[in-house]
């Protein structure tokens, strides 16, 4: 007949069962998240149910110790790729981006306001339908050739920077 397990134990056997270095032990032991018994005396009947529960927990047991740490690093590597990408110039700031939109559109509203003026006196005596739609016509037409070389001439500055 075998002996049954003895319920009290050293904290080196406790760690040992609860798979956990001495050290993790004496910790999670300090924390009172395991509890002791008696001093460097452990009931394993009262330890091996706190520790499961603290392991159910997400806490860090074995396995979410080195998930913690996996996660960590792909926290470090993502950042660092971001960071990488700033520098090559393959992402820019939000910031950056409403600067240059604002940019056009001021460009775009003064170029549409300068119409009337510009193009009044050629208009006024038109009657003629077909005319006008042709002058109409050749004015947008400047207008988005003269918009695209601004367009041009703001991403040529920028990159440059």
């Amino acid at each position: 007949m075998s002996k049954s397990p003895k319920l009290l134990t050293s904290a080196a056997d406790a760690a040992r069962v609860c798979g956990l270095s001495r050290r993790q032990f004496d910790r999670l032991v300090k924390a009172s998240i395991l509890p002791q018994h008696a001093p460097r005396e452990f009931d394993l009947a009262a330890l091996v149910p706190a520790f499961v529960r603290y392991v159910e927990a997400g806490r860090e047991g074995g396995a979410t110790l080195a998930e913690a740490k996996l996660r960590t690093e792909r926290e470090r590597s993502r950042k660092l790729a971001f960071e990488n990408s700033i520098k090559a110039g393959e992402l820019i700031y939000a910031s950056q981006v409403a600067e240059v939109l604002n940019e056009l559109a001021a460009v775009s509203s003064a170029e549409i306001e300068a119409i009337p003026g510009r193009h009044a006196a050629t208009l006024a005596p038109v009657t003629d339908p077909a005319e006008m739609r042709a002058h109409l016509l050749e004015i947008v037409r400047e207008y988005r050739a003269s918009h695209a070389a601004k367009i041009e001439a703001i991403a040529a500055r920028l990159a440059a920077q």
